[in-house]
């Protein structure tokens, strides 16, 4: 889970380089927040999982999965395809 938080986070750092249309507005920083805040759930999850507290990894994939869709959901009408995240394997 850290090497997928690592990518998560470089791939972040790189869309905040980038200078969106106008037209967008403020898409781009909501974009970024909801990323940002999966990729917080992710490296949790990674922590939790390291100490075998499993309910609470599950509850911190939920949190992930819910974020990484609405950020598909907030670009998605602007033809821009956000981050999937990771594949999550059943705890």
């Amino acid at each position: 889970m850290a090497h997928v938080v690592l990518i998560q986070r470089a791939s972040i750092d790189d869309l905040r380089d980038l200078r969106p249309p106008d037209r967008f507005g403020s898409l781009n920083q909501r974009w970024i927040a909801l990323l940002d805040q999966a990729a917080d759930e992710l490296e949790h999850m990674g922590s939790t999982l390291r100490v075998g507290r499993r309910s609470e990894a599950d509850d911190d994939r939920g949190k992930a999965s819910i974020l990484l869709e609405r950020a598909r959901a907030l670009v998605a009408p602007h033809g821009v395809t956000s981050c999937r995240g990771p594949e999550f394997p059943s705890t």
